[in-house]
């Protein structure tokens, strides 16, 4: 679908917000090892593949968005795993906790 502009656009709206990408985002993206259900087939690779993308963070970033629900939950578990301080979000998460302040 490459919508890869419209979420970007959401996010620099929101006040307060600064908007840091990913080393390999937009087209360029790599998976986060959660799609379909390899995470569910294939548990502890997924979370391998999860650990590597949280790498491309880039340091000093304390919220990860993502619009993507497998790449949420598989990037959030991945992170508590590793025993990273950050919180992983969806983009709609995110519109809401700004929306109520």
């Amino acid at each position: 679908m490459k919508i890869l502009k419209e979420p970007r656009q959401i996010i620099n709206k929101i006040e307060g917000i600064k908007l840091i990408e990913m080393r390999g985002n937009q087209l360029e993206s790599n998976c986060c090892g959660g799609g379909g259900l390899y995470q569910i087939l294939h548990m502890d690779r997924a979370y391998k593949i999860a650990s590597l993308r949280l790498k491309d963070i880039p340091q000093g970033v304390k919220i990860l968005v993502s619009a993507c629900p497998s790449c949420k939950m598989t990037l959030e578990t991945a992170a508590r795993n590793e025993g990273l301080e950050i919180e992983v979000l969806d983009i709609v998460d995110l519109l809401m906790r700004a929306k109520s302040g």
